[in-house]
């Protein structure tokens, strides 16, 4: 319901699951609870001023993704250690210092067998608007829910910076396209972390993610490669 132009209207999107609710003029703002919806403060529930009547491309290519990416999970329940095994060896030919991987939420491919020299960093989330910050955490450290209720390791764990970021995608392609979740959590840590220096990102999905292209607009942060359970694949320079 929209009521004129000058009442906000908010989209929030679980699981390919989207939730459309308007600021009523006098009264507080309410989220539509429903029977078999569990929402959680995490990055899946995108809360953000929409024009009223516009249509956000993206929107319905996020929807049969994450569905798409239900089923994939489903069916390679091992696809996290396959993957890691395709890192080449002596990847990424020179010393790294602290490298990023992601706790998974949802079907996200599960990356924590991915192993690098270097230290080791989980993302948190400190404010919607914020880029991630990364924190060192060896495998099986505690962890406490961040800003959004994601799993992430503490301030006491300390942060670092690093130069090599695996990034959970929705989609990807050989270009370097990559599709997230719509909340630019990564398209501005990316763009931080490249400003402070040099920066590998790796997309990590399933093999059939893979699209011929996505939409990408100027904001939209690239991969340097992808990798999935069947394949490590450098992202052409140039491309």
């Amino acid at each position: 319901m929209v009521l004129g132009n000058t009442a906000p209207t908010w989209s929030i999107q679980v699981e390919g699951i989207e939730l459309t609710f308007t600021a009523l003029r006098g009264a507080a703002t309410r989220l539509p609870l429903q029977a078999g919806f569990l929402l959680q403060a995490r990055f899946l529930l995108q809360a953000r001023p929409a024009i009223a009547g516009s249509v956000d491309p993206k929107a319905e290519l996020r929807t049969r993704m994450r569905a798409l990416r239900r089923r994939l999970a489903a069916e390679a329940p091992d696809a996290g250690v396959r993957a890691a095994a395709n890192l080449p060896p002596g990847w990424p030919g020179r010393p790294v210092g602290a490298y990023g991987l992601y706790h998974p939420t949802g079907s996200e491919l599960d990356p924590s067998a991915i192993r690098l020299d270097g230290e080791r960093a989980l993302p948190a989330v400190i404010a919607r608007a914020a880029p991630l910050v990364f924190r060192r955490h060896a495998p099986g450290g505690p962890l406490a829910p961040d800003a959004l209720g994601i799993a992430a390791p503490t301030e006491a764990a300390g942060h670092v910076w690093p130069d090599v970021l695996f990034a959970p995608v929705l989609a990807f392609d050989r270009r370097g396209g990559r599709l997230g979740q719509g909340g630019g959590f990564y398209d501005r840590t990316i763009a931080d972390l490249r400003a402070r220096g040099p920066l590998l990102v790796v997309g990590v999905a399933f093999a059939g993610q893979e699209l011929p292209e996505v939409p990408i607009e100027a904001h939209d942060a690239r991969l340097d490669a992808i990798l999935t359970e069947t394949a490590f694949i450098p992202v052409a320079t140039g491309t």
